[in-house]
């Protein structure tokens, strides 16, 4: 029997517990005076053409050295890639977008020093690429879907187009 009131007690306690955890959300969310939550502030982005980009070329940066990075606009950039984000390290460029990515594929231009990378998972894709006068890269991002029968299909997400033309004072990123 001492068990039983014991067990109802617990039972009891634990309720009453959950009550004043969902009373306290409540009376926050209800209270007029709570100042509201700033937003995060947004990392800085410099335009592309801004940064100077040496003409040595540097090896691929490590990892740790990304952190580092100051973060540029691309030249052109559409509402689907609203999400992306661009890094320049050097004369590398690091473009990570979180638009759900099942695949990448380099589509035209020289494939030394480029890399991809999905994040297994948030499912963000990452193009790495060298950024030189005379360069060009167009990079595809793909996302999985269903055609008409429910079958699995790749579907085209965003293009990554770079290049920086002999003459020009500086790059063009496009992502659509």
């Amino acid at each position: 029997m001492n068990l039983m009131r014991r067990a109802r007690a617990t039972r009891l306690v634990a309720a009453a517990s959950s009550m004043a955890v969902l009373a306290a959300a409540l009376s926050a969310l209800a209270a007029p005076d709570a100042p509201p939550t700033p937003p995060a502030p947004a990392e800085e982005e410099r335009p592309l053409e801004a940064v100077p980009i040496p003409a040595a070329h540097a090896p691929n940066p490590k990892l740790p050295e990304w952190s580092a990075a100051p973060r540029v606009r691309p030249t052109r950039r559409s509402a689907a890639a609203a999400g992306c984000r661009v890094y320049l390290l050097h004369d590398w460029l690091k473009v990570r977008c979180t638009n759900e990515t099942f695949a990448l594929s380099l589509l035209g231009g020289d494939f030394q020093g480029v890399a991809f990378w999905i994040d297994p998972v948030t499912k963000e894709g990452e193009v790495l690429m060298p950024i030189r006068r005379g360069d060009r890269h167009v990079v595809q991002l793909w996302k999985s879907g269903k055609d008409a029968s429910g079958g699995f299909v790749l579907l085209p997400s965003l293009v990554i187009q770079e290049h920086w033309i002999d003459g020009a004072a500086a790059p063009v990123l496009t992502i659509f």
